[in-house]
């Protein structure tokens, strides 16, 4: 499952609430001598034609026998449910879900509600949805989703004063889970088990809105200023912020990568970075914010990916002189050290330059944009020319604007776009492929290019 913003999951809870509500009938309670779940002989057991099925203000042993949706309701709630049952809703108490006999790939939306609940995923798809707008939680919750591409949504949010915090164990199992961790600055267990697995920390609570929210993932901990927010194990991927127009503030963000292959997002938020990647072919992707700070790479092939948000924002990086900044709306910059490769898209003005090795350089949805090989063999290829309107967030074409691709020394491959653009090559053996449009080209070896 992709990763949800916490706007997304709010719609999604009220949508399935709506159509529970809507459902056709109510089932009755059916009580039926020889079904179980977990051991406990089942007091309320649904049927597939069952559009939701209720339970008690007490303590219940639901078996959902194939029922579109379980509302357990208060008590302490035992829940098993198979395939044919899309959500189950525990309530209030200390509630157990268990959808581990499910065997289709869509999955089952779960949410615990409050108190110390377990949940039990399956090999489907799941999402939990454990504390956010629409369902806060401030239980002490076991969160284990076992095999699939699971997303899990985790804490509290929006923060109260004076209400108990939770400090969640989640173990999202086999499968490219993605698990976001929200609101409240308690420390946390938190497993990501086999495949790539994403954790985003949204809207980190701290009394300092100066404090820096640290990750460092060769400790594998993750701390707002100096509280502790978060212990983990097998994350390859860490996303900061709420991907919404306002995302909510942090005074900076610091990260510590290891030797593997790793992934940071940041959606936004002012202040500053301090990104040390570490080992690995590693990636930044930064929606461009008022950040200042630097970004050292390492050992591998590190790539930034800026993308502009809010306005039409200019984009220039030169990694000879290691730098990247951007102007118009927002304004900021970084420091790059041991950088290979950039991406920027939503952007108005770009200008990229190389540096002495090999080069990745790549744009989308840029009007005026000019890509520069140094050294190395360079790869350089620019999208569509479109940016985007602040106000109506529609795509507005560039018109004539043409791309401008220059290699260097090294054999170097030059790409186009729709435009009239100009591909030269350089010294070495060039391949330039100027796309649609009437373009010039400049080298060894060309498709596509009408002029020379």
């Amino acid at each position: 499952m992709p990763h949800l913003s916490p706007r997304t999951l709010t719609v999604l809870a009220a949508s399935a609430l709506l159509v529970a509500g809507a459902a056709t009938t109510l089932a009755p309670a059916s009580y039926a001598a020889g079904e179980t779940c977990r051991g406990l002989a089942a007091t309320i057991v649904g049927t597939p034609d069952t559009s939701v099925l209720e339970g008690s203000d007490g303590d219940d042993v639901i078996v959902a026998g194939g029922a579109g949706s379980v509302a357990a309701g208060d008590g302490d709630d035992v829940i098993c449910a198979g395939d044919g049952t899309l959500e189950l809703n525990g309530g209030d108490g200390q509630d157990i879900l268990d959808v581990t006999a499910t065997t289709l790939p869509d999955g089952v939306l779960l949410y615990p509600g409050d108190g110390d609940d377990e949940v039990y995923g399956g090999v489907g798809d799941d999402l939990v949805v454990d504390g956010f707008d629409a369902s806060v939680d401030h239980g002490d919750d076991l969160i284990s989703t076992a095999g699939g591409d699971d997303t899990v949504v985790s804490g509290n949010f929006p923060v109260e004063a004076g209400l108990r915090v939770d400090a969640d164990v989640i173990d999202l199992g086999d499968g490219d889970d993605v698990l976001t961790r929200r609101g409240d600055p308690r420390t946390t267990s938190l497993t990501g088990g086999g495949g790539q697995d994403s954790l985003a920390f949204s809207a980190a609570a701290t009394p300092d809105p100066a404090a820096v929210l640290s990750i460092d993932n060769v400790a594998q901990t993750a701390r707002v200023g100096e509280v502790p927010l978060a212990t983990w194990d097998g994350f390859e991927s860490f996303v900061v912020g709420d991907a919404d127009d306002d995302p909510e503030p942090v005074g900076g963000v610091a990260f510590r990568g290891t030797g593997a292959d790793e992934r940071l997002s940041t959606l936004g938020q002012a202040g500053s970075l301090d990104v040390r990647l570490g080992g690995g072919d590693d990636v930044l992707d930064v929606r461009l914010g008022e950040y200042s700070g630097q970004v050292l790479g390492g050992p591998g092939t590190d790539l930034v990916q800026a993308s502009g948000v809010r306005g039409f924002t200019d984009v220039a990086a030169d990694l000879a002189a290691g730098r990247i900044e951007w102007t118009v709306s927002p304004v900021g910059g970084l420091d790059l050290a041991a950088v290979e490769d950039l991406r920027v898209t939503d952007a108005d003005r770009v200008s990229l330059i190389g540096d002495a090795v090999a080069n990745v350089f790549s744009t989308d949805r840029t009007c005026h944009t000019r890509l520069v090989g140094a050294g190395g063999p360079d790869l350089l290829r620019v999208g569509r020319p479109v940016t985007v309107d602040p106000d109506t967030t529609q795509g507005q074409r560039c018109g004539a604007s043409p791309a401008v691709i220059q290699g260097g020394p090294g054999n170097d491959r030059l790409t186009g776009r729709k435009t009239d653009d100009v591909l030269t090559g350089g010294p070495g053996r060039d391949v330039a492929n100027g796309l649609l449009g009437r373009d010039r080209c400049v080298a060894e070896v060309r498709y596509a290019c009408e002029l020379r």
